[in-house]
């Protein structure tokens, strides 16, 4: 709806009634300025991304400035078109009923928004489910790992406690995750079943003389 309104443009000013600005607003100052001249005069006007109309901004408690700013310009274009809904839905299906709110969006009835193009230039321009996936060129690319051959581990190092002729504990890296090996450690055989915990496999060189025992975790 916003794109059939504006086309995206948070500083448009359209005239109703067959006038035409030579240009659109440059800047914030420009727009309130010229709609505030435009309101004093006497002209019906839309403004900002959901082309509010100036007859409904005293409604939705929207200033002249706020209708620039895209937040709150949307937020009563939001509450303008929820209230056709509500409305339409009294009378028609849902799909129905969203389609006559739009009309009333555009001409304050359920009914011109057909006939003057309005309901079916919004529907074109809404776009389709594939449209909304991002999509992006077969040359984009994911960066390659700067080592390629780098896979994660699982690898623990459990250290002995510390004796006279206790030596520095190894560390040795494990396998592969998709290969580790999973049996289950004695230790975890007498838990209940609901309660057991992750195995273990203890690989254990020498105890007595303090080398590192190597665990993987299963």
């Amino acid at each position: 709806m916003v794109k059939t309104e504006s086309n995206f443009d948070p500083l448009k000013i359209g005239i109703n009634g067959g006038a035409k600005l030579e240009r659109q607003p440059a800047n914030v100052g420009e727009a309130v300025v010229t709609a505030q001249w435009l309101l004093a005069n006497g002209y019906n006007i839309d403004l900002g991304l959901g082309q509010v109309n100036s007859s409904n901004m005293n409604r939705v408690g929207l200033s002249v400035a706020d209708a620039f700013d895209p937040c709150k310009n949307l937020k009563a274009a939001g509450t303008i078109f929820n209230t056709g809904f509500q409305a339409a839905m009294q009378q028609y299906p849902e799909g129905q009923a969203l389609q006559a709110a739009l009309s009333a969006y555009n001409t304050g009835n359920f009914v011109q928004g057909f006939s003057n193009g309005y309901v079916g230039k919004v529907l074109r321009n809404m776009p389709d489910k594939a449209s909304t996936v991002d999509h992006f060129p077969a040359s984009v690319q994911p960066i390659p790992l700067a080592n390629a051959a780098h896979k994660p581990t699982i690898a623990e190092v459990i250290r002995p406690k510390a004796s006279a002729t206790a030596q520095p504990a190894t560390v040795t890296v494990g396998k592969p995750i998709e290969q580790a090996e999973r049996t289950l450690s004695m230790a975890d055989a007498d838990k209940p079943a609901a309660r057991i915990e992750p195995a273990i496999n203890v690989y254990n060189d020498s105890l007595a003389n303090g080398q590192g025992i190597m665990v993987y975790a299963r």
